[in-house]
């Protein structure tokens, strides 16, 4: 990579931005490839804090199982491979299904049959997000490129926070995505990481 780098006319003709004539460029650089992968990697991460009694939770219920059905026809139809794993989160965050191939009718069964149903605790985003970054590492997979789906009603009140675990996130080049069963604010962290991460948000209005 560096001796490309070398031989690009910004480095040999001088015409780039100024550096440091005194460091071993060679020496001291380092790169990160990233690789595309073929598979889709997809974490589901719902809350199942006490906030989330009710419309809410049944509301999640639904989307998370429209969702899955959308996966599913996309391996159907296009061919397409696609992992999903499933995590919950309350006051600490649960693995429901690790990271697994949605290949069979079999397989998409599981998944819905995992869906929460109940609540309890408190709400720790970043536990969730933190696990989802946990299983997509997991036996010898990466998290860059992963997909975090997270669904919550967005009142966190326990840590570690969606700000403690940015960096991670950004580390592991991951991508959020925020979907907020709230009315009341576009003003939230989940938000904002899912805009910097180059993913994106859904806000659902329970009015």
């Amino acid at each position: 990579a560096w001796k490309k780098l070398r031989e690009h006319p910004d480095f040999t003709d001088h015409v780039g931005p100024a550096y440091d004539a005194g460091k071993d460029f060679a020496n001291d650089l380092s790169f990160q490839c990233v690789i595309q992968s073929d598979v889709i990697r997809v974490v589901l991460v719902m809350d199942v804090s006490g906030s989330m009694n009710g419309d809410r939770l049944v509301n999640m219920g639904s989307g998370v199982a429209l969702y899955l059905d959308n996966l599913f026809d996309r391996v159907q139809s296009l061919g397409d491979q696609i992992e999903v794993g499933m995590i919950e989160f309350g006051s600490t965050a649960d693995t429901l299904i690790e990271m697994t191939p949605l290949v069979t009718p079999e397989d998409l069964k599981r998944m819905k049959d995992a869906i929460p149903t109940r609540t309890t605790g408190s709400t720790c985003i970043g536990c969730g997000i933190d696990l989802a970054i946990d299983i997509l590492n997991a036996n010898g997979g990466s998290a860059a490129g992963g997909q975090i789906f997270v669904f919550t009603d967005g009142q966190e009140n326990q840590s570690p926070r969606i700000n403690d675990v940015r960096q991670t996130v950004l580390d592991n080049d991951a991508i959020i995505y925020g979907l907020l069963l709230i009315s009341t604010s576009t003003d939230h962290d989940l938000i904002r990481l899912a805009k910097e991460t180059g993913g994106s948000e859904c806000i659902y209005d329970e009015n």
